[in-house]
């Protein structure tokens, strides 16, 4: 295949996303289907098969885009030196992130694909040295362990409440939709909570 032709199928695939993306924002992910993508496509069905094997595979790359977003806000941060900074600032880039993009995250909670649970499941023991996203916080805390900067903790088990209070809040702030003041306050709070219950004495 041609490099042209390669750039222009994932130019079509990027352009039914968002639209995909576009529907489940203003009308919820049960009410996304193949027929009205192509409807805002202003195509037929059958070309969407093309790119995609069915509404679970758009649903599915949805989900994949969402995750590559969360590493590059993890990424990102990673060039912070200073664990507890590096820690604060990713915490906060994935919040964030999570609640701008309030669809795809109950998109990651609800969903009962096989493969997208396999992105979102971070319980079980060795889930640190598996998955970038926990793996790049057990990272960090064992860092900051090591220098001295946090008390001494059960790394990979701090690592997993940690995120999972931040699923925690995120849905608690998708589900309520407070004011974007009080969503910052709140997101200030959990960020001490986290670094108070590190802090070396």
């Amino acid at each position: 295949m041609k490099i042209k032709d390669e750039k222009q199928i994932e130019a079509k695939k990027k352009q039914i996303l968002d639209i995909a993306e576009t529907i489940i924002t203003e009308e919820g992910i049960e009410n996304l289907s193949v027929r009205k993508i192509a409807a805002r496509l202003n195509q037929t069905p059958g070309i969407l098969y093309h790119y995609f094997k069915d509404k679970e595979a758009v649903l599915a790359a949805i989900v994949e885009r969402g995750y590559q977003e969360i590493l590059a806000v993890i990424r990102e941060t990673a060039k912070d030196t200073d664990p507890a900074v590096r820690l604060r600032n990713g915490l906060a880039g994935y919040l964030r992130l999570m609640i701008q993009k309030r669809d795809i995250f109950l998109l990651l909670m609800q969903s009962k694909d096989t493969a997208i649970q396999e992105r979102v499941n971070i319980l079980s023991p060795g889930t640190g040295d598996k998955k970038e996203s926990i793996g790049s916080l057990c990272a960090t805390l064992r860092e900051g362990v090591e220098s001295g900067c946090f008390r001494d903790v059960k790394i990979e088990l701090r690592a997993q409440v940690i995120w999972s209070g931040a699923y925690g809040l995120i849905s608690r702030i998708v589900t309520e939709q407070p004011s974007g003041e009080q969503t910052e306050h709140l997101i200030g709070e959990y960020l001490d909570m986290v670094l108070d219950s590190l802090a070396s004495a």
